[in-house]
């Protein structure tokens, strides 16, 4: 009988199942996993599918696949367990001792409870999201870590044909009903190409990330094909949506990120010229004038569509306007950091911003609506994780500065690693910049394409070494 099981569970342990594995359990996120909020039903199916994921990653991996991700990997799990840690109930007297609780001890006093033993979160069933919201990031990090690296070059089409699905989703969107069934989601941006998401500025960020890699995947063709295959050239052309439709979404970091996805682009096509000149294609393989101009022209009607569109929804001057509610956000600012010294060096607890923040709410930022997070997760993070979530933030900060330095320094790398290595530092920048003033990481599909790209220098490390 197990010999019969065995059998069966043969191609999903091959170098090749592992991969479409992995392309599965990305496609389900992506579908799924597109919004924020803790009460989305599709969850009741996706999470489920993320631990059976991690378990099969697990069970396929070999000594030394995990270790080999690096601080990034080992920075999650710290994080897993500080979650963890912030659910483990607490006597009375330690708890009510904590910085912060002082209110919520003086209520159960007055309603003449004894003090029970509480976990050290003040909203301990969000923090208990937060947990199982973790293991989403986390399986990706597995599942990159038992892929072989040969395997990996198809990843690149995968990522940007989500991309594609998710701009050309967004164009429908648009032309559609205003709350058509198109909209995946019951609290979304309706009237505005949301995609594959519930809020258009994640779904900005994301297309933002198309462009440099479609370019990073057209030059990995072009070198190792010694000339660009059908796919890498389709890829690249029809790049061309992504920016009309980031400025659709009306989010201003979309467009801000656009202008930097478009700069990178650039960056990384003179590489791709330098490529041509390196010693491994000095045959001639690459026809570099020929690829200066077809992106050159990519890069025009990019510009065009994007002027057109523009020009046509006047959305030059919503980009260009504050909002009150943008407005808020910074006025916002003193009073989470108000909230960060309240309950510091052990903070409120994961997830639970949006309860305690009605404590040092004002009456002159009452609305109508509610703020459930911060739209500044590095404040956010101190806010609900005090002193140990600033050490895990300042470590990766710490390993990305180092990674940018060794990026910088590493001419004697083949060139295409470092076009993967530049690839991967324009992503993490791109989700630190978005999260000063929103909250792409806590999206399901955006964790998991942050710890893809945080895995990616450990796969990619001496991938290129003959060619």
């Amino acid at each position: 009988m197990s010999g019969i099981f065995s059998k069966i569970l043969a191609p999903l342990t091959s170098d090749s199942g592992r991969f479409y594995v992995l392309a599965a359990f990305l496609a389900s996120v992506f579908l799924m996993g597109g919004g924020s909020r803790d009460d989305i039903a599709s969850l009741i199916i996706l999470r489920p599918l993320t631990v059976l994921f991690a378990a099969y990653a697990w069970t396929v991996s070999k000594p030394g696949d995990f270790k080999r991700l690096g601080l990034p990997f080992y920075l999650l799990i710290a994080l897993i367990l500080l979650v963890a840690v912030q659910l483990i109930p607490l006597p009375p007297g330690l708890w009510t001792s904590l910085p912060g609780r002082a209110i919520h001890a003086e209520l159960a006093g007055l309603a003449g409870f004894d003090q029970p033993w509480r976990p050290l979160t003040l909203s301990p069933s969000k923090t208990l999201d937060t947990l199982f919201f973790l293991v989403t990031p986390l399986a990706a990090m597995m599942g990159m870590a038992v892929q072989r690296s040969r395997q990996l070059d198809k990843l690149l089409p995968v990522l940007i044909g989500f991309g594609l699905l998710s701009a050309f989703l967004g164009i429908a969107q648009m032309l559609g009903s205003d709350r058509g069934g198109l909209y995946f989601y019951r609290i979304t941006n309706f009237g505005f190409p949301v995609g594959l998401f519930s809020n258009s500025n994640h779904h900005g960020v994301f297309l933002a990330m198309m462009l440099p890699m479609a370019m990073v995947y057209f030059a990995r063709s072009a070198a190792v094909r010694r000339r660009p295959d059908a796919l890498a050239a389709v890829l690249l052309a029809c790049s061309v949506v992504f920016f009309p439709v980031m400025l659709f979404t009306g989010s201003r970091m979309a467009f801000v990120l656009g202008l930097l996805s478009i700069a990178a682009a650039v960056f990384l096509l003179y590489q791709l010229i330098a490529l041509r000149r390196s010693r491994n294609l000095m045959s001639g393989a690459v026809r570099s004038r020929q690829m200066m101009w077809i992106s050159a022209t990519a890069f025009s009607l990019i510009a065009v569509a994007g002027g057109f569109f523009a020009a046509r929804s006047d959305l030059a001057g919503e980009v260009l306007n504050t909002t009150t509610l943008q407005e808020s956000r910074v006025e916002l600012l003193p009073k989470f950091l108000e909230m960060v010294w309240a309950y510091f060096p052990f903070g409120a607890g994961f997830g639970s911003f949006e309860h305690v923040y009605r404590q040092f709410e004002s009456a002159e930022h009452l609305t109508t609506s509610y703020l459930n997070q911060a739209h500044n997760d590095w404040v956010q993070i101190l806010i609900e994780a005090g002193l140990p979530g600033f050490l895990i933030l300042l470590a990766f900060v710490g390993w990305l500065l180092v990674f940018i330095w060794q990026s910088i320094r590493a001419s004697e790398r083949p060139l295409l690693e470092r076009m993967h290595g530049w690839l991967v530092v324009f992503a993490i920048i791109a989700f630190a910049i978005s999260s000063l003033v929103d909250y792409p990481l806590r999206v399901p599909s955006m964790a998991a394409l942050f710890a893809i790209f945080c895995a990616y220098p450990a796969k990619f490390r001496g991938r290129f070494e003959n060619r």
